[in-house]
């Protein structure tokens, strides 16, 4: 048995085809200038550090006020005042 196939009709643009316009050229990117440094310019001398480290000074913790908690309505007990800069030892 035979079956009939149906006749192609030719693509009517087969003699000139439409065809998607071409894509831009990418534009060539300019090349990074390395950094240098300038020809007058010398690197800082070197400088040892101090063979003494500096002397550390602590500060006392104030106790509540930087947390912002409000202790006036509380019961203190009598405290010490602390070491002074009079009981250092130097």
């Amino acid at each position: 048995m035979n079956i009939p196939i149906p006749a192609q009709t030719p693509d009517p643009n087969i003699d000139h085809p439409t065809l998607p316009p071409p894509e831009p050229q990418p534009q060539p990117q300019p090349q990074p200038v390395p950094e240098q440094e300038p020809p007058e310019s010398a690197p800082p001398p070197r400088v040892d550090p101090p063979g003494d480290p500096a002397p550390v000074v602590a500060a006392r913790h104030h106790r509540g006020r930087s947390r912002g908690i409000d202790r006036s309505r509380r019961c203190r007990r009598p405290t010490s005042p602390g070491p002074t800069l009079s009981d250092s030892v130097i």
